[in-house]
């Protein structure tokens, strides 16, 4: 149908036909036509997917199950990553079943990135597990070549032994091969990172031969690692002398019990976590 001009006091009017109208229409129609693609469009994405929009605190049940068949079937590291790491923030994790699924991944995924993000947020858990497989992964023949590219599943490993350590859940009978360890890659490692780490640690386990081990890392090269070895002598045995290993072997040689004058109170991984102005109370 097509306008018509009429007119009216001497000016001429065009009278819209049947097409007008639905132009006039579509503006208020669009709003509503753009919901409807984004209800389809949001229910299409949920299906089959990881609920990434969610916050891990959220999760529910369901959401565990789904995460946990992810990390451990997902086609991609990348998504085998994202669920790991969900399922560690979650309040569901210290359950036995994210636990186990942690540990498997930890042990047995492909991707040594997707086993140390494993071995990460079994620690958040504070899992009697997390130490265990730590200490297993630490469990290498020390006459073989320490492989580079496993790096990083070695670092997460000695930060869950050292949280371990901090709060007294390191069992007895594994104090020495934690120790072993630890020496081992504080002289051998080639991994930076993995010797700093290592330094720490041992400044946890009030033993002769772990001073012994922190002395003679005095002499090497790396600031970083001097510094490191000179912080855990300190807290061992409450002494200081600026990273000089002749008055450290003076120290221990002239010391009956080189433990006596430690510092009583450690800071534990719980006070460690706490906000600054928390501390300062």
């Amino acid at each position: 149908m097509k306008e018509t001009t009429s007119q009216y006091q001497g000016c001429s009017v065009r009278t819209a036909g049947p097409r007008s109208d639905i132009r006039r229409r579509i503006p208020k129609l669009t709003p509503v036509l753009l919901g409807l693609a984004c209800c389809l469009l949001a229910g299409v994405g949920c299906v089959n997917r990881i609920r990434e929009h969610k916050h891990p605190v959220l999760l529910t049940r369901s959401d565990i199950d789904h995460y946990c068949v992810a990390a451990l079937e997902g086609t991609s590291a990348d998504e085998r990553r994202k669920a790991v790491e969900r399922l560690g923030k979650s309040k569901q994790n210290n359950t036995p079943q994210v636990s186990d699924t942690l540990a498997k991944v930890a042990a047995n995924d492909s991707s040594p990135t997707v086993r140390s993000a494993a071995v990460i947020a079994l620690d958040r858990t504070n899992s009697p597990r997390s130490c265990e497989v730590a200490l297993a992964l630490l469990q290498t023949d020390g006459t073989n070549p320490i492989l580079a590219e496993e790096a990083t599943i070695r670092l997460a490993a000695l930060q869950t032994i050292q949280h371990c350590a901090i709060d007294d859940r390191v069992p007895l009978a594994e104090l020495d091969p934690v120790v072993e360890a630890a020496k081992r890659f504080l002289e051998q490692d080639r991994s930076r990172h993995v010797r700093l780490e290592s330094a720490r640690v041992l400044g946890y386990f009030p033993r002769r031969e772990v001073l012994d081990t922190l002395v003679n890392s005095l002499r090497q090269k790396d600031f970083g690692i001097c510094y490191e070895a000179e912080v855990s002598l300190h807290r061992l045995t409450g002494e200081s002398f600026d990273c000089d290993p002749v008055a450290w072997k003076k120290f221990l040689g002239g010391a009956t019990n080189p433990f006596a004058n430690a510092p009583e109170e450690q800071e534990t991984q719980s006070t460690s976590k706490r906000s600054w102005f928390s501390r300062q109370q």
